[in-house]
Order: structure tokens, then C-alpha cells, then sequence
């Protein structure tokens, strides 16, 4: 719990540097978003959670919320298959990669290195500033 507050305190900062407060209805969402930051979550998942910590919270400002702390580098939106678009909040500085089971739809995180090592090659080779990025890779898990 403890951790929890202080990611929530740590963001809460960030919206105050971004001319933005921390609402209680920002908080559930930002509290949502932190619990389950090991999963990659749909708004309407994300709805459904924050209506069970509190009922008055719209579905605009679930959207609201996540558009902000999109703007502000804290959520980050990753589109794994063509229907949905998936949200995860960013609790490190590391990025990492998506493999996608297109069996299945498990989502499995790789590490950053692989990034890192793709950034460079496009940088080296095309000479071209990367100021953002998604891997995802589709294939079949072990499992499948």
C-alpha cells in the first residue's frame, strides 16, 4: 500500500508540474491504473474497476483522465490487436516490447534491450531522431 501512494503522490506531481490537480476521480483512475500496472487494461476494463471504488465516476472521465495522463508520459496507449486500444501505466523509465499470442491473446513484456538495440540500428542507418515507439510482436506462446 505504501508504494501505491507513493506512485499516486509521485503522479500527483507530474500533474501539478503539467497545470493539472489531482482530483479524487483522477485519483481512482491513477489508483486503478497502479494496482493493475502488470496488466494492459481496455478502457471499458478500466471503467468497470474504478465503478467499484466509485460509482460516480463517468466513462468521459475515465477517457478525460487517460488522455491527460497520456499528454503527461504517465499512461501509455498500445494498440495489441485491430479492435481495442490497451492502456499501462509507466512505473519505471524502461520501456519494453509487446509479443502478442494471436492464439490465445496472451501478452507477454520483454525487456528493453531489444529497443534499445533496434533505436540504434534506425538511428545508424537511416539517421532518423526517434522521439517515440511500440514494438509489438504477433506470433504463437509456448503454451499455444
Amino acid at each position: 500500500m505504501a508504494a501505491l501512494a507513493m506512485f499516486c503522490e509521485n503522479i500527483a506531481g507530474k500533474l501539478s508540474n503539467g497545470g493539472f490537480r489531482m482530483t479524487p476521480q483522477r485519483r481512482v483512475v491513477i489508483e486503478i491504473m497502479v494496482m493493475n500496472h502488470d496488466k494492459h487494461l481496455t478502457v471499458d476494463e478500466i471503467y468497470e474497476l474504478v465503478k467499484e471504488k466509485s460509482e460516480d465516476i463517468g466513462l468521459a472521465t475515465v477517457y478525460r483522465t487517460l488522455s491527460m495522463l497520456m499528454k503527461l508520459g504517465v499512461v501509455s496507449k498500445i494498440i495489441l490487436d485491430d479492435i481495442r486500444n490497451y492502456y499501462e501505466i509507466k512505473l519505471s523509465k524502461y520501456d519494453h516490447y509487446h509479443l502478442v499470442c494471436k492464439k490465445c491473446g496472451r501478452v507477454i513484456e520483454g525487456k528493453n534491450i531489444l529497443k534499445k538495440y533496434v533505436e540504434e540500428i534506425v538511428k545508424k542507418e537511416h539517421d532518423f531522431m526517434i522521439v517515440d515507439k511500440k514494438i509489438v510482436f504477433y506470433g504463437l506462446c509456448a503454451s499455444c
